[in-house]
């Protein structure tokens, strides 16, 4: 049994687009898809971040550069958490009680 085109695919499998949109452009995708969807037609599966200001989009791929060149794991971030938590409950403690 060969694979249909517009089969549903996993997240692994689906790719990115990561775009500058505005309002208005994510709405008219929107009434694109619900048009297809009303005549029956396959919707293709897609990911899409966009964002209205391109300062953000700028912002946000390099948030992605840096969090996959960090060597932080799950367990150092939680214990550097932990430790940050402790500072700032004695830090507002003093001043809760005071």
């Amino acid at each position: 049994m060969s694979k249909r085109k517009n089969e549903l695919r996993s997240d692994a499998e689906l790719a990115t687009v990561i775009r500058s949109a505005s309002v208005e452009d994510f709405f008219e995708r929107g009434k694109k898809i619900a048009r297809e969807a009303d005549s029956a037609k396959p919707i293709r599966p897609e990911r899409i971040i966009s964002f209205e200001d391109p300062v953000e989009l700028l912002d946000y791929l390099e948030l992605e550069a840096i969090r996959k060149r960090s060597q932080l794991t799950e367990e150092s971030a939680a214990t550097l958490a932990e430790e940050i938590d402790r500072e700032v409950w004695s830090n507002v403690k003093s001043k809760l009680s005071g």
